[in-house]
């Protein structure tokens, strides 16, 4: 027996439809308005919960990307300093080999 079966929440409704023997159940208007109000009063809170879901995860999308940016920037900034530091380690060195060498060409002149 063929039959097709759509099932829709809120505790109730069952539809079945029996092709064989052309069994087919009709509903009252009164019914059938129920069902409709039934059915999409489910739908409206559906949709306002997964509106809700949409808005709280819109929030987290926001804080995520200033976070990002933030770590960004921080990025940038100590790959600045590290650079600094490097240029400053360099000149150091430059300075170091200069007082060395005058202080030899000193000692060599003191002899």
């Amino acid at each position: 027996m063929l039959s097709l079966l759509a099932v829709f929440s809120d505790e109730a409704l069952i539809f079945k439809v029996h092709f064989a023997q052309v069994r087919v159940t009709v509903f009252s208007d009164e019914t059938i308005v129920y069902l409709f109000l039934m059915v999409s009063s489910s739908f409206s809170l559906l949709f306002q919960e997964l509106s809700a879901k949409v808005g709280e995860l819109e929030s987290e999308n926001r804080k995520m990307k200033h976070e990002l940016e933030e770590y960004r920037a921080e990025s940038a900034h100590l790959r600045n300093q590290q650079a600094t530091v490097r240029r400053l380690e360099e000149r150091n060195r430059q300075l170091e080999q200069q007082v060395i060498s005058t202080v030899n060409v000193d000692v060599i002149r003191l002899y």
